[in-house]
């Protein structure tokens, strides 16, 4: 990346994939303001949806170059509105986040996204008991799990990542009610992708009373409608 300089104030594009989160935070760019806690929508509970992974416009927070700039990437302000599915503070505003230059590119650049990847997990997404039992096949609440099946070897995240030519929505729910309140129109006119696919990390149940917390549980009918809705 020698000679690539970006200016305080500039607009971008950059990359952005919450998995970075120095904390182990799970901020997503969500899709619908609405459905925000304290938001419009009607849901008193809503799910919290978004772009997890992805092109995002931004605007350079400080100066920096190869020579002199911060080894953690370029400070940007991205632009939206950024939730974490625990919810333990209100969702932010342009939320402040620093980028590889290389995942830095001016806002006219042409952007290739190949894959547009729809992912629905359990909105808590650190359970204790889940992280020691290790990202076993068939654990479907552990993080490590997920993460290999997205950026792992073989993975979208390692065959198209490294340009930036993928993108993640993330649906963060743990009732059926949660995905009730997907909206599936705008969801799907989003996916840019060349091919979109989508991959489920919960499980469905016809029984009820299996769904519960920390269970991965989601009852069937539900699961299903979103599935050919999308």
């Amino acid at each position: 990346m020698a000679g690539v300089s970006f200016k305080a104030g500039a607009a971008v594009r950059a990359f952005y994939n919450m998995s970075d989160h120095p904390q182990g935070y799970r901020f997503v760019r969500m899709l619908d303001s609405t459905l925000s806690e304290g938001g419009s929508g009607e849901a008193k509970d809503p799910p919290t949806i978004g772009l997890s992974a992805g092109w995002i416009p931004a605007t350079v927070g400080e100066d920096w170059d190869a020579a002199t700039g911060d080894s953690e990437g370029v400070l940007l302000q991205l632009f939206g509105r950024f939730e974490d599915p625990y919810r333990d503070e209100k969702a932010v505003d342009g939320m402040w986040w620093r980028v590889r230059p290389e995942l830095v590119r001016p806002m006219s650049s042409p952007r290739t996204i190949e894959l547009s990847l729809v992912v629905v997990r359990w909105r808590e997404y650190f359970l204790k008991d889940a992280q020691e039992r290790g990202p076993k096949t068939f654990s479907i609440l552990n993080e490590a799990l997920i993460r290999e099946a997205l950026e792992g070897a073989g993975s979208p995240g390692e065959a198209l990542g490294k340009e930036g030519k993928y993108e993640v929505f993330t649906i963060f729910a743990s009732t059926s009610a949660h995905l009730d309140a997907v909206p599936q129109q705008v969801l799907a006119s989003s996916l840019r992708g060349k091919r979109k696919a989508a991959l489920y990390f919960v499980w469905p149940t016809q029984r009820p009373a299996l769904e519960r917390p920390a269970s991965g549980c989601i009852a069937e009918p539900a699961l299903r409608t979103l599935m050919t809705g999308l």
